[in-house]
């Protein structure tokens, strides 16, 4: 069995974020894979996808596959990105849930974000 790990590090995204992150690499806090799609969340909140989205697990309200990074424009202010076979998991600043893709044979549009999980209080 292996460990593997990772740490943040200095990505050049520029092709698909707004000319209002900055010129240069942004830093990449975190990076999920599920089987066919991989997401990246930058230190500013931003999230970028890319690989399969089948079943609309991008979140980028398609299904169509992306070969490049492509920024989410619909997510800002993302704290934390979890990701599994053909979904992804978005939690934000106020601890809300969204849903992207199909999890656990979740009914209905699969290219829809769905909030799973409300702000605590």
């Amino acid at each position: 069995s292996a460990l593997h790990s990772w740490r943040p590090a200095l990505a050049d995204l520029q092709g698909c974020l707004d000319a209002s992150e900055g010129p240069g690499p942004v830093l990449v806090v975190q990076v999920v894979c599920g089987d066919e799609h991989t997401i990246c969340l930058t230190d500013t909140g931003r999230v970028i996808a890319f690989g399969s989205g089948d079943c609309g697990q991008l979140g980028l309200g398609g299904v169509r596959r992306h070969r490049a990074p492509v920024l989410v424009r619909t997510l800002n202010g993302i704290r934390e990105i979890a990701a599994g076979a053909d979904w992804t998991l978005f939690r934000g600043r106020s601890s809300k849930v969204i849903l992207a893709g199909k999890a656990g044979g979740n009914p209905g549009d699969s290219r829809l974000l769905k909030q799973i999980l409300g702000p605590s209080r």
